[in-house]
């Protein structure tokens, strides 16, 4: 029994479902983060069309369990939103990097297919790539018991958005020989979804499938078993036969992900365009002139936008309108399903070009989870804005290398802002009173929003201090640096107005600075700003919705504090109160000042880098093996290991610790502020250019693992992953840790003391290590952090060789005397 969604929306199928916000669902949090992100959003009582009687009546319902089925509910109580929480979902690996995938689909069956007397076939296709079943004759529950494969060379980011696209076709004699028939039946979902389940796949489940040309018809189900599997990961084998009796039909087979209620329902998405403001020009200065010349118009201006909508394998467009400030109203009509089994929407903004293909202005995405809520008892559908979308990608004025395209299609962290868009997402179900078909709609002449739903402008200003810049590459040779502060177009100085800054400065750039070496590395440098950190601003003119924020009540409560606080202690000075007490008085408030985010005091930190071992790491020495020691920096500070010669799995057994970091702000922020470490591995070679790296990688400090009351166990190490380029160079086990210190004591608030170790031939023997790169003290990774191992013996039973060659060409040809094996282990 579905879910009477329809009567949580008002006559004109606008969401009434906003009562529900004060009953606590389990994506409270996504929530305050988009709606910290995307602003302009109108108050809930605004858009709040369900009366207190016709709430509390949905309560009691709710409450007598007339409408969820136990097993429904029980699925929610257990809800692990975790697992769907953003796009990516369990993926932890760098979004932007080359990778290796295949998805697996496996087609069992079918049941209960509309028609009398039909040919079925399945049709699966992602992206460009397409494989069909066999024909079963005459079968409106036919058995396929078929398998494909697909492969793809895709960054996560990209992979995770493409679209599982299954079809089921009639075969028509003759027709189906040249072409596939109208399909009879659709079901889709994105690789994300599936990615996101355990073990990354669905297996033989129920897909429902849904009637292109009356969405609100039953069309059958198809039991199917889809796998993601990423490269050198384990595959889960989802073509298994299972027992006859196992395949029966019911709704906890249903292909829903697992934090979903197991309940699905066609909507309609509207997507709404307003205008845009600030966008860039799409030309180059020259050719802008030429074109306004050969126009001979005034108002023309060098960019024809339009806004492109990709949901659900259909795209939809707005009409292109000239001009960097376009007004579109249109919306646009999309078919979906909820909960989302795509979850991804994007939005790209274009630039219509008449000569050659559009180009992309900037692009972004919209995840339907996040903007809608799938718990029955306190859900509501998609719905969004009228709101203000910030764009982003690659820098504002027009360049003729391609170099930066990715930027605007989300593939890399944009450097430029690129414009603003105006838009707002509505949302209801679909019936049979009101069903639809698949096809985009378009709906034009649609008003502006009312005013009074924006806030009045104000000036607000942006406000930045630079406290340290390290790791600077010697690739930039003998540049010098400075940095700019932007918002929106205010801020951002274009190459023209960059040359006459060195003339006279503005607030939103720093002055050039030369790059000076980092302590004991050759290989990076930083910016020489130790006593003087450069301050930047700029002023920007927006809509006011300070008071939708949590900021200003935290201001305000912190003044009201301080307040409270300095007036007592006045009047305590003026009485007779021993200057012991105000001390204690005036440091409780100095205290207080110095945890504040805006506070001009500082809390002392030490980072520790417990390495353990490393394995698998590349061969740089003509023997086949290496001399490996780690160089790791934190701020502007670097530190060494002993080098171990001849290993690719060295064992160093050794603790770094990086003392005296300061960091202004809260404790919350110390991890990304100080906790911040580049781990670097490199074969020791004091010969040519020096010692060639290995590898190197990237992460962020835990704050106070190691606490006076818990001790952590082995599942605090873990295994980075040495890259050099887009290549694995090997890994490394060890453990980052953030330990703030005693303001008091001046020591480390921790269980775990450090016991330095002496470099000397003893401990380090020349004949296995080379110590003379080490001028940092080194320590024992302390008993209680150490992983728990096991002993193992490991036989090898080695019988010969065969064919064997010597490798050099001129002894190619001459028998080998003496053969020597060498077999390392560990």
């Amino acid at each position: 029994m579905l879910v009477d969604w329809k009567s949580m929306f008002d006559d004109e199928g606008r969401h009434g479902g906003h009562r529900y916000r004060h009953l606590h669902s389990k994506h409270d949090s996504q929530f305050k983060k988009i709606r910290s992100k995307l602003i302009g959003r109108t108050d809930d009582a605004d858009t709040d069309s369900c009366s207190d009687s016709e709430f509390d009546e949905k309560q009691n319902v709710d409450k007598n369990g007339t409408i969820l089925k136990e097993n429904i509910q029980k699925r929610m109580e257990e809800n692990n939103v975790e697992l769907i929480e953003k796009s990516l979902g369990r993926y932890t690996g760098d979004p932007y990097e080359m990778t290796e995938w295949q998805v697996m689909v496996h087609i069992v069956q079918a049941r209960d297919l509309p028609g009398l007397n039909i040919n079925p076939y399945v049709v699966v296709q992602i992206d460009n790539q397409k494989y069909q079943t066999s024909t079963q004759k005459s079968s409106s529950s036919p058995y396929f018991g078929e398998f494909f494969t697909f492969d793809f060379t895709l960054p996560a980011t990209k992979f995770m958005e493409k679209v599982i696209f299954i079809k089921v076709h009639d075969e028509i004699r003759i027709i189906s020989k040249f072409t596939d028939t109208a399909p009879i039946g659709v079901f889709r979902l994105d690789v994300a979804t599936v990615y996101n389940e355990k073990e990354h796949a669905f297996e033989r489940k129920w897909a429902q499938l849904v009637n292109p040309a009356n969405v609100g018809a039953q069309c059958g189900h198809l039991l199917v078993s889809i796998s993601v599997t990423q490269s050198g990961a384990q595959t889960k084998n989802v073509v298994s036969e299972a027992g006859q009796e196992d395949d029966e039909f019911n709704v906890s087979k249903t292909l829903i992900p697992a934090a979903m209620p197991r309940i699905l329902f066609p909507m309609q998405l509207k997507i709404i365009f307003y205008s845009a403001s600030e966008l860039p020009e799409m030309m180059t200065d020259f050719l802008a002139t030429v074109s306004k010349k050969i126009i001979q118009s005034d108002n023309w201006e060098p960019i024809d936008s339009y806004v492109e909508v990709s949901y659900n394998t259909m795209t939809a467009k707005t009409e292109d309108r000239n001009g960097t400030t376009p007004v579109w109203g249109e919306a646009l009509y999309l078919m979906g399903r909820f909960p989302p089994l795509i979850r991804t929407m994007k939005i790209t903004l274009k630039d219509r070009a008449a000569m050659q293909s559009d180009r992309v202005i900037s692009s972004f995405f919209i995840d339907i989870l996040l903007i809608s809520e799938s718990n029955p008892a306190v859900g509501f559908l998609p719905t969004l804005g009228p709101t203000w979308i910030f764009l982003y990608g690659s820098s504002r004025e027009y360049p003729i290398s391609k170099e930066q395209a990715g930027l605007n299609e989300g593939m890399g962290e944009s450097i430029c802002y690129k414009g603003r868009i105006l838009m707002a997402i509505e949302s209801h179900p679909v019936n049979e009173e009101n069903a639809a078909n698949m096809s985009v709609q378009k709906e034009t002449g649609i008003a502006f929003p009312e005013a009074h739903i924006f806030p009045m402008k104000r000036t607000f200003l942006l406000f930045g201090c630079i406290y340290d810049v390290s790791m600077i590459d010697k690739s930039f040779g003998n540049s010098t640096i400075c940095f700019e502060l932007s918002i929106g177009p205010s801020g951002y100085l274009n190459p023209n107005e960059l040359a006459a800054v060195y003339h006279k400065p503005v607030s939103s750039l720093t002055r050039l600075y030369p790059r000076v070496p980092i302590d004991n590395n050759k290989n990076h440098f930083r910016l020489p700003i130790d006593l003087q950190k450069p301050i930047l601003f700029t002023k920007y003119i927006f809509h006011d919705y300070i008071y939708r924020m949590t900021l200003s009540n935290r201001l305000k409560h912190i003044s009201e504090y301080l307040y409270e606080k300095i007036g007592a202690l006045k009047m305590k000075i003026n009485s007779k109160v021993s200057n012991e007490i105000l001390m204690e008085e005036y440091r409780k408030i100095e205290n207080y000042v110095h945890t504040l985010p805006c506070g001009c005091g500082g809390t002392f930190f030490e980072l520790r880098c417990h390495c353990y071992k490393a394995r698998a790491l590349i061969a740089a020495d003509a023997s086949g093996l290496s001399d490996p020691f780690l160089s790791i920096t934190v701020g502007n500070e670097t530190q060494r290991t002993p080098a171990i010669k001849q290993s690719l799995n060295p064992q160093w057994n050794i603790t770094l610790a990086f003392r005296n970091l300061i960091h202004v702000g809260t404790r919350e922020t110390a991890e990304e502020i100080v906790g911040n470490v580049v781990a670097e591995c490199y074969d020791y070679d004091e010969g040519g250019d020096g010692s060639d790296l290995i590898g190197r990688f990237s992460t962020i400090a835990q704050l106070n693992i190691c606490d006076q009351q818990n001790l952590p166990n082995e599942r605090f190490f873990r295994w980075y992953e040495f890259k050099i380029g887009d290549k694995q160079g090997g890994e490394l086990l060890a453990l980052f840790e953030l330990i703030e210190i005693n303001s008091e004591t001046r020591q480390a608030e921790t269980a775990c003391d450090l016991e330095e170790i002496s470099i000397t031939t003893v401990n380090y023997p020349a004949s296995n290590y080379i110590t003379k790169l080490v001028t940092n003290k080194i320590y024992k990774i302390p008993e209680s952090l150490m992983p728990k191992s096991k002993d193992y013996e490991i036989e090898v039973m080695f019988w010969g060789l065969r064919e064997f060659r010597a490798v050099n060409t001129l002894n190619y040809l001459r028998m080998i005397q003496q053969n020597e094996v060498t077999i390392e282990c560990a």
